[in-house]
């Protein structure tokens, strides 16, 4: 289709092709956004926390970190938060400072954590509380 056959087609459907254009323009300008997650303090090795993935044994706490990123490139002014999805699962508190929080495992199972940027929801990170494993004496 071509920009000249616009003009001799029903007014009605040039509006919705123009209109869908103009949404597809438009979706694909946006940024993509997401967050930056990772371990920051020293946790054992069942203690896994990624941008896809958060897994703690229930009853251990660790450091999370958090950056928000557009198009890929850390942006320190994104407000990144997070809204776990069952909190008898898993926790999620902002640490006092700013850009770190605390996860810890409440109960074995499994949950979400909802991700949100300026507000906004971006998407979610699978999340799996697991048993401790006590090691035997």
């Amino acid at each position: 289709m071509t920009f000249a056959s616009l003009f001799g087609m029903n007014p009605r459907k040039r509006l919705g092709v123009l209109a869908a254009t103009a949404t597809l323009l438009t979706t694909a300008c946006a940024p993509d956004r997401w967050v930056d997650v990772s371990v920051a303090s020293d946790a054992p090795p069942s203690v896994i926390i990624t941008s896809d993935r958060i897994e703690i044994p229930a009853g251990l706490a660790a450091a999370m970190a958090a950056q928000g990123t557009e198009d890929g490139e850390p942006r320190h002014e994104l407000l990144v938060e997070f809204e776990v999805v069952d909190p008898s699962v898993l926790g999620l508190e902002r640490a006092l400072n700013g850009g770190n929080w605390v996860v810890f495992g409440r109960k074995p199972g499994t949950t979400e954590v909802d991700v949100f940027i300026d507000g906004e929801p971006e998407g979610t990170i699978n999340s799996v509380v697991t048993e401790q494993h006590v090691p035997a004496d």
